[in-house]
């Protein structure tokens, strides 16, 4: 019976790491997706009645940025972590698939945000 006790106990143990696992660490392909729709919005103006024609154009201009994969992300300085990103761009019609080292740090919200 105590062996069974003690079973129980490691498995508890087990499932508390892994839970507490689980909430730090690197971002989430979710998370990054998150991260970079909201760096764009923050760039992009919001259609309002009010824009100026120079902001409609300014809108146009740009980048779409879509997520396609994420890679291997490893811990930097100040919690921040670097992660391999394949991204396709498209501007103006014209599309490109890059691959980069992008830099995440969670803000005081617990959202990930893009960092330099």
């Amino acid at each position: 019976m105590s062996a069974v006790k003690g079973l129980v106990r490691l498995g508890a143990v087990l499932a508390m790491a892994a839970v507490l696992t689980a909430c730090g660490g690197a971002p989430s392909e979710s998370d990054v997706r998150n991260a970079f729709a909201a760096a764009i919005a923050e760039q992009t103006p919001l259609p309002e009645s009010g824009l100026t024609e120079a902001d409609k154009k300014l809108a146009e201009l740009m980048p779409n940025i879509e997520v396609l994969s994420l890679g291997s992300c490893e811990a930097a300085e100040n919690d921040v972590y670097m992660c391999l990103v394949e991204a396709k761009i498209t501007v103006m019609g014209r599309s490109a698939t890059t691959t980069q080292k992008v830099g995440l740090k969670k803000d005081t919200a617990g959202d990930w945000i893009i960092v330099d």
